[in-house]
């Protein structure tokens, strides 16, 4: 067999279910085959029969298109889903942010906390019903009668940061703020919830936001204040936003509601 030219030699990736009806010489190495294809003239190969080849490479490649399938339809899971959806909300509706610091606007004037914003931006009474250094169960303790007073049709829940901060036990607050979401939900109150970090290296959001909001079936915003707490530039303080933060912070309020049905 003549030597072969690099030159004339082109590697192909063949699809795992493809046929190999051309000539095809091969290299056994620890078991794996390099199939090469002649691109020039003819040359004499040492051949395996394609059904061989075919076998080998579905061998190969079968798990990996199988993990890739995977990959792909998590994926498309993930850019096809939405927000869980909420009743449009009456002209006249009152919204309640109830929260501590993140919802009264501590570093900021009154006007430019999120909820101030959020009244401009949908034209609704925002009701800024922040706490700054409130725990979620001095929270939850106040809120039947915050509800009661107030009437609102949509409550936006920022709750459990300092309990958080405070080192308090997680599960309590998920149970605060779980109970929050009942309170509203059984006086027939639309609830979002935005989620707070736990304030280390990666300032991921608390994984119980997410599980209150994937069980109870509520809208939420689980990365803005995550990404305002790792930008100075977002900050009055470690923790807090300044005036650009908060109005990222109803920015993003507003489209979820837009995009839960809201508004």
């Amino acid at each position: 067999m003549r030597e072969l030219r690099k030159d004339r030699i082109k590697a192909v990736l063949f699809d795992v279910g493809d046929d190999i009806e051309s000539d095809i010489g091969g290299a056994h190495d620890a078991g794996l085959q390099t199939v090469l294809v002649q691109t020039g003239s003819s040359a004499g190969f040492h051949s395996w029969s394609a059904r061989t080849v075919n076998m080998n490479l579905k061998r190969i490649f079968k798990p990996i298109a199988a993990h890739l399938s995977y990959l792909l339809a998590a994926c498309c899971l993930l850019s096809c889903s939405q927000a869980a959806q909420l009743p449009k909300l009456f002209p006249d509706a009152v919204i309640l942010a109830f929260g501590d610091s993140l919802t009264y606007g501590t570093g900021v004037e009154a006007e430019q906390s999120y909820p101030s914003i959020l009244s401009t931006l949908t034209g609704h009474t925002v009701i800024n019903a922040g706490i700054p250094g409130e725990e979620s169960d001095a929270g939850l303790a106040r809120l039947p009668k915050l509800l009661d007073e107030t009437q609102p049709e949509l409550m936006i829940i920022c709750h459990g940061a300092n309990d958080i901060l405070r080192r308090k036990s997680l599960r309590q607050a998920e149970l605060n703020v779980r109970a929050m979401v009942n309170i509203a939900q059984q006086r027939g109150i639309a609830v979002i919830i935005m989620a707070v970090p736990e304030f280390g290296i990666l300032l991921s959001p608390a994984d119980f936001y997410l599980n209150i909001a994937e069980q109870m079936h509520i809208p939420i915003e689980d990365k803005i204040i995550s990404h305002i707490v790792a930008d100075h530039a977002l900050k009055s303080d470690r923790v807090h936003p300044n005036s650009k933060g908060y109005q990222l912070i109803a920015e993003t309020i507003y489209a979820l509601m837009k995009e839960s049905g809201a508004i």
